[in-house]
């Protein structure tokens, strides 16, 4: 996701940010949060919505690459973090922690298993 070159091409559109998100086929909450940098991770699926509705490549790089990356990597680092090795050393660390800890380690965790296109059920969010 390239947010500059995003902005870029929406100010030469002359495009709202309910104009974009209607286009792309999301909410204008969502554009306001990505535009004004509330959200920095957005959903690889909302990403290429909005590249294809700003005009640029559907394949674009950016979104192919972390999409590439995150695949390719996925099932090697979350093998790893459960592996008969380190699970006891985790589930460990994973007691001392706070609630607040616990949760923010549970929002990367679903944030990564969206990003590779993996739905999360409402009730683990």
């Amino acid at each position: 996701m390239n947010l500059e070159l995003w902005k870029a091409r929406r100010k030469e559109l002359g495009l709202r940010y309910d104009d974009l998100a209607k286009a792309a086929g999301v909410s204008k909450r969502t554009i306001e949060d990505i535009f004004r940098g509330y959200t920095t991770t957005p959903r690889i699926d909302t990403v290429e919505a909005i590249e294809r509705a700003l005009g640029l490549n559907e394949k674009s790089p950016t979104v192919r690459d972390a999409q590439s990356d995150i695949a390719e990597n996925f099932v090697k680092e979350f093998g790893d973090l459960f592996s008969d090795e380190t699970f006891v050393k985790y589930a460990r660390l994973y007691k001392m922690m706070n609630a607040a800890q616990r949760l923010m380690i549970l929002g990367v965790i679903i944030g990564h298993l969206e990003n590779a296109g993996i739905s999360v059920p409402p009730m683990l969010r």
